[in-house]
């Protein structure tokens, strides 16, 4: 049953808060409940559904690291396990970047046409092609996931681009994830020439305080919004954590954050911390 706006979210997940009861609002045991999510889930929803047959759609998800976006993905993929065709592929931010990696992905995923046309020295638009042969093979909606295209290399960009330039009368749905970091122009360039009229776009924002104070429980430290920023996985590492101090999961997001930051913002920051 597609989820109504204002309905809490139950998504699978190896992470549960401690103390938490198994309720519909709260986390529980296996799952993870995703707050003020409704109005995104519904987007993705209408993406799906609106298009009549034969035409498709991108939906563009943004957001910082944590917030949930691949939360996000999974909750409408576990809504529509039986109904549709799932191809899914990630970038990776490599010190070499990885030529068509996450075509690779979709290859490996079950897109027979796109594995052929990757053998040997892959072409752009023979991958294009084989791409859009997989999908009119399919006999359902084939929802294609590409995940954290900020960090795409330059090749997988070209036809990623000229696919969801082509989504109308493909009968596809094009999901791509990204964060809010120092893009390539191309990247937004590609972005932002979308057809509105095929393209969805979807900002998560941080969780609310009272959102917070819903996923942590009755034993959640009074300023544990302010210390996490309303940003789910800080909450549920935070809670995890407990009296242990800053959890090294946080640690090693936030080093990594700052890593990628200008030289002169690096030396800012290194300043002002001590």
């Amino acid at each position: 049953m597609p989820v109504q706006p204002d309905q809490p979210v139950k998504v699978p997940s190896r992470v549960a808060a401690p103390g938490a009861e198994a309720s519909t609002d709260q986390i529980s045991v296996g799952v993870v409940v995703l707050l003020e999510r409704g109005p995104a889930l519904a987007t993705m929803e209408e993406a799906h559904t609106a298009p009549p047959t034969g035409s498709g759609r991108v939906v563009v998800i943004s957001g910082e690291p944590g917030i949930g976006k691949s939360s996000l993905v999974r909750a409408f993929l576990a809504d529509h396990e039986h109904d549709i065709r799932v191809l899914r592929g990630a970038c990776d931010d490599l010190a070499t970047a990885r030529p068509h990696g996450p075509f690779f992905d979709l290859a490996l995923d079950g897109a027979d046409h796109l594995a052929a046309a990757l053998d040997g020295d892959p072409d752009p638009s023979a991958m294009l092609r084989a791409l859009l042969a997989d999908v009119a093979a399919s006999g359902t909606v084939t929802v294609i996931v590409l995940e954290d295209i900020h960090w795409i290399d330059e090749a997988s960009l070209d036809v990623l681009t000229a696919m969801m330039r082509r989504i109308e009368g493909t009968g596809a749905l094009v999901v791509v994830t990204h964060r809010f970091v120092e893009y390539d122009t191309a990247l937004f360039r590609a972005l932002g020439e979308l057809d509105p009229r095929t393209t969805r776009s979807i900002g998560l924002e941080p969780l609310s305080a009272k959102a917070v104070a819903e996923l942590a429980g009755v034993d959640a430290p009074s300023d544990l919004h302010h210390q996490t920023g309303g940003n789910p996985f800080f909450v549920i590492e935070m809670l995890s954590a407990a009296d242990d101090g800053l959890p090294t999961t946080i640690t090693s997001a936030l080093l990594a954050r700052l890593h990628r930051l200008a030289p002169p913002t690096q030396q800012l920051l290194e300043l002002m911390s001590v």
